[in-house]
């Protein structure tokens, strides 16, 4: 095994913000880490499933362990046993018919709480399923139901009582508007029925990030900043994409904003974030939204451990472009990434370079997500189409 050590130990700063603006506190105590490079997971596929289409979930539910996927090729969620790796179920889902899961506008995200209680999000439409993919909850926007098409499931949704909880918010608000980016789905009267975590929190910026996203709009093309949560219905911890700083929720209240980031390294500011996005209009109304093939420093995945006492972020600090075959234009490749540690109980951050040389990591996403073995991120060099591949990251603490 290898192992990457924290080179640096950062204070976090705590900000209580009050009438009066805020006022910071410094607490030291931070943790020294070592990155311990275990070895390979690796998962089968069948002749219908694309290594390179995975987005991988892990879930864990009545004693058992899964490893779970959507395979857009033939519309069905696969679920593994993690410790086996063999496949434990695929839940076929029709395309028409009474038990029809549609997805009109060819996005579908799910999450699973057991084999009764398997929600999936395509924008238009809402579903409860089971592993049999049989409907057992459908929500329209074109109905009374499912009021508002933006919201969406993430690591933070939880069921509980008829209720779930879920990520939201409104690509361009009206001017002068609230966004919330937090509700509560009440499934027996099919209706948002409470909305909370306004995103002027988060975005000290926010009026004028969204006059640039209502200028952005009027090409035809939006390409919002990823704010981004984990946790529970209890407490919430949440990052923006260029911000250094963790926000924690309690009941929904604010309780303190820390820093987590890379004191060597800073990420960009909103005129930066708008810039890594090329938007181009063409003659006769068509417009094209891409990546520029640099990109500024940035954060995308936001973990929590699976024993919910670390939180770690992806910080994207280093991109090149290249031209892949089949691409018409360069991209971006990732040649410098590191991973911040944030430790709940200290209140403390360090960094630790990831071994890119290794890894798949993107510049927006990576097919990234935790067990209690560690993160799991896909490997760079792939020996076999037929099988998904991922290099299992543990974070220790140094002389553990």
């Amino acid at each position: 095994m290898k192992y990457i050590k924290s080179y640096a130990l950062l204070c976090a700063v705590l900000f209580i913000t009050s009438c009066g603006g805020s006022n910071p506190e410094t607490t030291s105590g931070a943790i020294n880490y070592t990155l311990e490079i275990g070895e390979n997971k690796v998962f089968p596929l069948d002749n219908e499933t694309a290594f390179d289409k995975i987005d991988g979930k892990y879930v864990a539910f009545d004693g058992m362990e899964y490893y779970t996927f959507f395979n857009r090729d033939n519309h069905s969620l696969y679920f593994y046993d993690y410790n086996t790796a063999e496949v434990a179920h695929i839940t076929q889902m029709d395309k028409q018919g009474p038990n029809a899961v549609e997805t009109p506008y060819y996005y579908l995200d799910f999450m699973v709480q057991d084999f009764d209680h398997i929600f999936v999000n395509a924008l238009k439409f809402f579903y409860r399923i089971n592993q049999e993919a049989q409907v057992l909850d459908k929500y329209t926007e074109d109905g009374n139901t499912w009021n508002d098409p933006d919201i969406h499931l993430d690591q933070a949704s939880v069921y509980k009582n008829g209720k779930i909880s879920l990520g939201m918010g409104i690509t361009v608000p009206a001017k002068g508007d609230t966004n919330f980016l937090r509700a509560v789905f009440n499934f027996e009267s099919g209706r948002i029925e409470e909305k909370y975590i306004d995103e002027r929190i988060l975005v000290k910026e926010y009026e004028t990030k969204r006059d640039r996203l209502e200028e952005m709009a009027k090409s035809g093309g939006v390409m919002n900043m990823s704010i981004d949560f984990v946790g529970n219905d209890q407490r919430l911890i949440a990052g923006t994409a260029i911000g250094d700083s963790l926000y924690i929720f309690e009941n929904y209240e604010l309780v303190g904003a820390y820093y987590a980031g890379d004191p060597q390294l800073a990420t960009t500011d909103l005129d930066g974030w708008f810039d890594k996005t090329k938007v181009e209009t063409f003659e006769g109304g068509g417009v094209s939204i891409g990546p520029n093939p640099v990109q500024p420093a940035h954060y995308t995945d936001l973990l929590l451990s699976a024993d919910g006492q670390q939180v770690y972020r992806i910080f994207i600090h280093g991109t090149r472009e290249v031209l892949r075959e089949g691409d018409e234009e360069e991209v971006p490749e990732v040649i410098g990434a590191s991973l911040i540690v944030f430790d709940l109980a200290t209140q403390t951050s360090s960094s630790l370079p990831l071994p890119i040389e290794e890894l798949e990591i993107s510049y927006y996403s990576s097919d990234t997500f935790v067990t209690p073995d560690g993160i799991l991120f896909p490997v760079k060099e792939v020996e076999s189409e037929s099988e998904k591949v991922y290099r299992v990251l543990k974070v220790k603490i140094e002389g553990e």
